[in-house]
């Protein structure tokens, strides 16, 4: 019988390092070019849950400090000329250092 040595490239699984490839440490069964034990790598990511016109809910997979800012313009006319100028002001510094993602 030949012995056959497989080696998982699954980028996307929870487990592979791009410099050491797979760091599973136990022995891993190869189906169709990954590990039956294949877990998606969570990506960097921010949710936001809104309900009844209210955050509710932030969720991030970040594992450092973030700063979650929302600026809501539609807050039934409860903010004063300057603090809209100052929240536009601070959406367009944002906005020309950072990518837009939605």
């Amino acid at each position: 019988m030949n012995s056959r040595e497989f080696d998982c490239d699954t980028e996307d699984c929870r487990f592979w390092d791009e410099k050491e490839g797979c760091t599973r440490q136990t022995p891993i069964t190869i189906q169709e070019h990954c590990c039956v034990d294949y877990e998606e790598k969570l990506r960097d990511s921010i949710l936001i849950e809104v309900g009844g016109g209210m955050v509710q809910s932030v969720y991030t997979t970040l594992t450092e400090s973030v700063e979650v800012v929302i600026l809501d313009f539609d807050d039934n006319g409860s903010r004063t000329e300057k603090e809209l100028l100052d929240m536009q002001t601070h959406l367009q510094t944002v906005a020309s250092k950072q990518q837009k993602i939605y």
